[in-house]
């Protein structure tokens, strides 16, 4: 089970780096290329890399998901749930484990979110709201550049990376 932990961890964070822009590095040098060799076209900013690459990334996830059920759970528990007949009691969730009341008293012990939490949570949304409307491409103005707030700054002053 420990394996399938560690795989789940590597995965997520391989198949997550897809959905965006910034996520891995190939994705910011495969827009650079894109501008590079096709000048006049519409380019890839934040907005559309998202939804070509969300979709993609939910499925990749799903998929990884059964393929590490398959593999490190009875594959026949698992079209069992599928199938909604229920698994016989082979995977079903102990509220009573050991596990599970430790898990439960440590989010428990959480609390609500505190002030320093709420800013960095503020910060967050801020930067995504930044990568998302820094240059939407997909809106054209009459002189020939993209909208967004890169348009207050001397063009080609900000790319992915300011963000």
């Amino acid at each position: 089970m420990g394996k399938g932990l560690l795989l789940c961890i590597c995965y997520a964070a391989n198949i997550g780096g897809t959905a965006t822009l910034t996520g891995t590095g190939p994705n910011l040098v495969i827009t650079q290329t894109v501008d590079t060799l096709f000048p006049d076209g519409p380019g890839i900013d934040f907005a559309t890399w998202f939804t070509f690459g969300f979709p993609a990334m939910v499925l990749a996830l799903i998929l990884a998901w059964v393929w590490l059920q398959f593999l490190f759970l009875d594959c026949r528990c698992l079209l069992g749930c599928i199938r909604q007949r229920g698994c016989k009691g082979r995977c079903k969730r102990e509220t009573n484990s050991a596990v599970h009341r430790v898990i439960r008293r440590q989010y428990d012990e959480l609390g609500p979110l505190s002030f320093a939490e709420k800013v960095v949570l503020l910060h967050f949304v801020i930067l995504v709201l930044l990568w998302f409307f820094r240059d939407m491409k997909f809106v054209h103005l009459e002189n020939k550049r993209a909208a967004g707030w890169t348009y207050f700054f001397v063009q080609d002053y900000m790319t992915d990376a300011a963000t």
